[in-house]
């Protein structure tokens, strides 16, 4: 993995515990400054993990990596989840290059006879 998807990453997971932690505090004790401090802080995380992942060099890796993945059919659910958390931009290639197998493919017709 790239640096960048190890900042986008942590950015992200710290952006999703602190929103989840001013949600539930705003539901249980009520909207105060610490509340509205830490949407505030959610946001700014959001905001540079979203300028961060639009960077190329984070994609053009994983177009490189793309070569020695293996198969979408060959990934285990808990590794895709692994991958879609962690690993995003392979993750989408590999999902791509699985959805473009798919259109291309010829279509197969069965038909049962009575």
């Amino acid at each position: 993995m790239s640096r960048y998807q190890v900042t986008s990453s942590i950015l992200c997971t710290l952006c999703s515990v602190i929103g989840l932690f001013a949600i539930v505090r705003g539901v249980l004790i009520g909207s105060d400054g610490l509340v509205w401090g830490a949407f505030s802080l959610m946001f700014l995380l959001a905001w540079a993990a979203i300028k961060i992942m639009q960077r190329k060099p984070m994609t053009d890796e994983a177009i490189f990596r793309l070569k020695v993945s293996p198969e979408w059919r060959e990934l285990s659910p808990l590794r895709r989840r692994c991958m879609l958390f962690l690993d995003w931009p392979l993750f989408l290639a590999i999902r791509d290059r699985e959805a473009e197998r798919l259109l291309n493919e010829p279509l197969t017709r069965v038909v049962f006879e009575g």
